[in-house]
């Protein structure tokens, strides 16, 4: 019973998230990737800081990486999958926000990868500053592409 409520609860903030930004003329990519990402995400923030400062970094690391890859391998991966299995045809437009996105998750996931090899999976709170400067690159790259001063072809 209380899944239900979560699901229904959830499925009510993004509604209402949906309508206030369409209300405001916000487009569906910067309400996703901002507010519903970042509304997404604060549990597993506050789990994540709670264990680490109770002593537990490791897993506090494992659950903040391991947490995100799963939501992304299962919902994104798993929908796919089945679609193949069902020898559905899939086609997906890479609009450049896409294109975008996947190339600094790409960007990431490398530096985060080689900064663990490197550092032999110790890592230092430059690391996190990096991180955010490449977070916060990725949205001034998005705004420019909304905005058409940034064009993929």
């Amino acid at each position: 019973m209380s899944i239900a409520w979560i699901y229904l609860i959830s499925s009510e903030v993004v509604n209402v998230v949906t309508m206030l930004g369409v209300v405001s003329r916000i487009s569906h990519e910067v309400l996703g990737l901002t507010i519903l990402a970042w509304s997404n995400s604060i549990g597993d923030l506050i789990a994540d800081v709670s264990v680490a400062k109770q002593g537990y970094p490791r897993m506090a690391m494992a659950a903040a990486i391991g947490g995100q890859l799963f939501n992304l391998l299962i919902g994104f991966g798993l929908p796919f999958t089945i679609a193949k299995m069902q020898g559905k045809t899939i086609s997906m437009i890479l609009n450049p926000t896409y294109r975008l996105l996947m190339l600094f998750l790409a960007i990431s996931l490398i530096f985060t990868f080689v900064a663990m090899l490197a550092q032999k999976f110790y890592l230092r709170r430059v690391h996190s500053y990096c991180l955010v400067f490449i977070y916060i690159s990725f949205f001034v790259f998005i705004g420019l592409s909304l905005d058409n001063v940034l064009v993929w072809n």
